[in-house]
């Protein structure tokens, strides 16, 4: 059986994953939320019309309370939730930004509201770490952004938590008389937020591409394992000696597939020491790339299959050789399973299925070669 050692934790490998996008972020829309609460997790006072605070429109969301002199005290959290994100599953957070349009109330001699507490809200929990800002407030309507396009709040995102509902903001201010006993009010007329992200694959799981010899010729096999508004394929080649590529042909993809589908293309003019690769290209214009290969066939590998793939995630690994090591790996190159086996066998079932659905990679090492295939867990 397989031992198991490690489960999600940080990794990293030399495997190069097909058609993989180089890691530019990307803003979202800038969206307000749509669901306004008072919260007493903080705080002594609460907020009142916390829905005004869905629009910029001047109908404001406050928070007030009579102080006597030299007082201060601190509001209950407003949470903000309902932002209707969709940030593909398949990309990967780099920071969060948050714009609060805020202004103060009552402010006499002395007085000020800062922030107390600013924090986002993940899984309906407040979460991460406090962008509370020590700068007053203004009598007028301000500006005031927290985070940033490299800010992740001091925790780590998914998209699946970001899209969900109970994702958003947690916000507490503090109020602060001097030398008069006041009523003040913190006012919030509008909260927004936009994500920043890459996708990190591109909405198509490729695999198995190979290079054979045929003769005079070369034959480049590749697979998908399913595709998302996929557009077409470009096979391309060189030189080792060249900077450029050439595009020797273009194959239309399948556009949208959950099954496996193999695509075929011979090179009938091969170069000697030619390098292939594979231009993924999606139908919004957006290019990634395959691994690029050699011509020749890579003697390091060693044949084995996934059964089923795709499937649940139970699944069954069949070798020529036999196994000593098998690691499985998310797209994100977190390791979910590593396993080794007492005795080396030449089949070994891994059950997978509590894992999410995604494309993972299945690492093999036998006793002196190393080999990966990709593996499709459906929901």
């Amino acid at each position: 059986m397989l031992i198991p050692l490690l489960r999600c934790a940080v990794a990293f490998f030399a495997l190069s994953l097909p058609c993989i996008a180089s890691a530019q972020c990307t803003a979202s829309s800038s969206l307000s939320g749509s669901s306004f609460v008072n919260n007493t997790g903080v705080g002594s006072f609460a907020w009142s019309s916390p829905a005004n605070a869905a629009s910029s429109n001047d109908l404001r969301a406050s928070a007030g309370i009579l102080l006597g002199v030299w007082s201060s005290a601190n509001s209950n959290y407003l949470i903000a939730t309902g932002f209707g994100f969709s940030i593909p599953s398949y990309a990967s957070v780099c920071g969060i930004q948050v714009v609060v349009e805020k202004s103060a109330g009552g402010l006499g001699l002395g007085s000020s509201i800062i922030d107390n507490a600013v924090y986002l809200v993940k899984g309906g929990s407040v979460t991460g770490s406090n962008q509370a800002s020590g700068s007053s407030w203004s009598a007028s309507d301000g500006l005031a952004t927290y985070g940033g396009s490299g800010s992740l709040w001091g925790t780590t995102w998914s998209p699946a938590e970001i899209n969900a509902g109970n994702f958003g903001l947690a916000f507490s201010a503090r109020l602060r008389t001097g030398v008069l006993s006041l009523t003040q009010y913190a006012q919030v007329d509008n909260i927004s937020i936009v994500v920043h992200y890459f996708t990190t694959v591109l909405p198509v799981s490729l695999v198995d591409f190979e290079v054979k010899p045929i003769g005079n010729k070369k034959e480049l096999s590749w697979a998908t394992l399913s595709e998302e508004n996929t557009s077409r394929f470009i096979i391309q080649r060189k030189s080792p000696q060249m900077v450029s590529w050439h595009s020797l042909d273009s194959i239309p993809a399948m556009h949208y597939s959950e099954q496996k589908n193999n695509y075929r293309y011979t090179d009938l003019h091969p170069l000697n020491d030619g390098l292939y690769r594979i231009a993924c290209v999606d139908a919004d214009g957006k290019i990634s790339y395959s691994s690029v290969l050699k011509s020749a066939l890579n003697v390091s590998k060693v044949v084995f299959t996934i059964y089923p793939n795709p499937g649940n995630g139970r699944i069954m690994l069949k070798s020529e050789e036999p196994l000593r090591k098998v690691t499985i790996l998310n797209s994100l190159g977190h390791v979910c399973y590593t396993g080794i086996l007492p005795q080396p066998q030449f089949q070994h079932f891994v059950d997978m299925h509590q894992q999410p659905p995604g494309v993972y990679v299945v690492r093999i090492t036998t006793e002196n070669k190393t080999d990966s295939r990709l593996l499709m867990i459906k929901p």
